[in-house]
Formats: structure tokens, C-alpha cells, sequence
């Protein structure tokens, strides 16, 4: 499974990508937004975003993509899973 991360702290990454490991997931990390991030979710099986880690921009960026992309949108309190189905 591949998962994208957005948001979360730079420090913690290393100890994402081991948890991502133990789970059998492929994890790709970003915590800014790149020109190309488009490109980088449309194979993503799910999309977590940290929504208090990332500015309301970069968000709305993010969902806009996420939905062209068909991820589905689970909202959550403090991040949003987004799953293809």
C-alpha cells in the first residue's frame, strides 16, 4: 500500500517511515508542498494530511488534488485520511 504524508514534523519522518515499514506501506513524506505534488498522489492508495502542520493554502491545494485524483475524503479531527477505493 502507498501512503502520502503532508504536514507532520521534518524530525519525526524517520520514525514514520519505520512505523510505515512494520505496517508492509510504501510512505513518501512531504512536509511543504512541491510544484509537482499533483503527480506524486495520483498513484497514492491513501493521503494523510496533518491539517495543523500545513498552511490553510497548501490544504485547499491538497484537496483540490486529492479529488481529481478520486481519493476519497475521511475527515478527521486533527488530519484527514484520504483512501482510493
Amino acid at each position: 500500500m502507498s501512503i502520502v504524508l503532508v504536514g507532520g514534523m521534518d524530525r519525526l519522518g524517520s520514525q514514520y517511515q519505520k512505523e510505515a515499514q512494520k505496517m508492509g506501506m510504501q510512505l513518501q513524506i512531504f512536509s511543504q508542498l512541491g510544484h509537482n505534488v499533483g503527480s506524486r498522489i495520483k498513484g497514492a492508495d491513501a493521503v494523510v494530511i496533518f491539517t495543523n502542520m500545513i498552511s490553510h493554502k497548501a490544504r485547499n491545494l491538497l484537496l483540490l488534488l486529492v479529488d481529481e485524483a478520486r481519493i476519497a475524503i475521511d475527515r478527521r479531527m486533527a488530519m484527514k485520511i484520504m483512501v482510493r477505493r
